[in-house]
């Protein structure tokens, strides 16, 4: 149903389809849509584990992030609203989908640029809808009261997930309702051994300061910046000469003892290591009332950066997370009005964000030459944060935040005819 809008065979579909049933999702042991793509023919998967989980690639178009490829929930698009990034990680459940219908290459545009190499429409049980063997059952089985469909799991790494479906079927009146949830938390697997992630303070030693000296024009100039700096003629730490300020050995070994001293300490409340946990959570409902439905779909994953660590930044423990929230409210409308017409109306409104818990902490030392510190910095050094004249040094917190709001309308006009079939919308 996801390239021309309405039900029809996959073989006569004018596109190269890929459909993976409830059936299939259950015969492979798939607990996530990260693994159930993995599986499928022209999708490449990069898990880095960071601020994306896994960056999907289909048709061998590789990008920065997921954007070129449109996600969809029953047609209802979860792409960012400012990156177009699809952020597939493991929040979404997978207890309540019927299908999911992936469209390869250019019929995907029936859903404009934002679908460039392709498509994935996730498709659910609607609330009269029991989870079962949809596709190969001969009529849909209608439960006769509540319903209940999930899968609970732990493992190692303190990996802990439940993802649970709850509907009903009433005998009498004609309200039914859906809830679908999910949570899923892991450490992550531990890297702490590897040379780039085992934060040993024996690596600054790599540092080089040479970037601290100061160059000048004339002797005038220099003398106006140890006047304007507070810097005595003669130090220690460093030699003057007409044109230049240069760092001594002491002066190298007190900015390495500085890094070191602001390395080892506490970063956010925490001593310094190897940290990339994850905690995800979904909450779904719809509900149906004749040919009205709407519900609305709330998930936040919350994960470490991990791309950079040791000499960077530090892990989700220290308070470096990325945690994008996605809101979605939908309404939906359906009138046969006989074998050949048909009419659908949908509205949506979306709320898509950074939460305030996202964060980068950096690591802001005098070893860096992009850090822009120089010789004053060094030689003035004040670490009371609550000093006017505080050098900013060390580890820093780089807070994130953003929000985008759209609400949209679509309506469709369907024509089934024995020989003509179209769309309008």
């Amino acid at each position: 149903s996801s390239v021309s809008n309405r039900p029809e065979s996959i073989r006569s579909t004018p596109a190269t389809v890929e459909v993976v049933t409830a059936t299939d999702i259950q015969a492979r042991g798939y607990v996530d849509l990260v693994e159930l793509l993995a599986d499928l023919p022209g999708f490449e998967i990069s898990k880095n584990v960071g601020i994306n989980y896994a960056n999907i690639y289909q048709l061998g178009y590789r990008q920065e992030n997921s954007e070129r490829t449109l996600l969809m929930i029953d047609g209802v698009e979860e792409n960012d609203l400012w990156s177009n990034n699809a952020f597939l990680s493991r929040q979404y459940p997978i207890s309540n989908i019927k299908a999911v219908e992936i469209i390869y290459g250019p019929a995907s545009t029936i859903y404009g640029p934002r679908a460039f190499v392709g498509a994935i429409n996730i498709i659910t049980y609607t609330p009269n809808q029991k989870p079962k063997a949809y596709f190969t059952a001969d009529k849909i089985q209608k439960p006769k009261s509540l319903y209940v469909s999930g899968d609970i799991f732990a493992g190692s790494y303190n990996t802990k997930n439940i993802d649970i479906t709850i509907g009903n079927q009433p005998s009498k009146g004609n309200f039914k309702f859906q809830f679908t949830a999910r949570y899923f938390s892991s450490d992550e697997a531990d890297l702490s051994e590897s040379d780039y992630f085992d934060y040993d303070p024996a690596d600054l030693s790599q540092f080089e300061y040479s970037h601290l000296n100061q160059s000048f024009e004339n002797s005038a100039d220099t003398n106006q910046y140890l006047l304007d700096n507070n810097l005595p003629s003669s130090s220690p730490y460093y030699t003057v000469d007409s044109n230049s300020i240069t760092l001594t050995s002491e002066g190298e070994a007190l900015a390495l003892e500085r890094d070191v001293t602001v390395y080892t300490g506490l970063v956010n409340g925490n001593k310094l290591a190897y940290s990339n946990s994850t905690e995800d959570y979904f909450i779904g409902f719809q509900a149906q009332i004749d040919q009205i439905s709407f519900g609305a779909r709330i998930w936040q994953r919350s994960e470490g950066l991990n791309a950079n660590q040791d000499l960077s930044s530090p892990g989700t423990q220290n308070g470096s997370n990325w945690t994008p929230t996605n809101k979605t409210f939908f309404v939906k409308y359906r009138k046969t009005f006989n074998d050949r017409f048909s009419f659908f109306v949908k509205s949506d409104a979306k709320v898509h964000s950074l939460n305030n818990k996202t964060n980068h902490v950096i690591f802001a030392p005098f070893g860096i030459p992009s850090v822009l510190r120089d010789l004053s910095d060094l030689i003035n050094y004040n670490d009371d944060p609550t000093s006017s004249d505080y050098t900013q040094h060390g580890w820093q917190n780089i807070s994130y935040y953003y929000l985008a709001q759209q609400l949209r309308n679509e309506f469709r006009l369907l024509y089934n005819g024995k020989h003509l079939k179209g769309v309008v919308g």
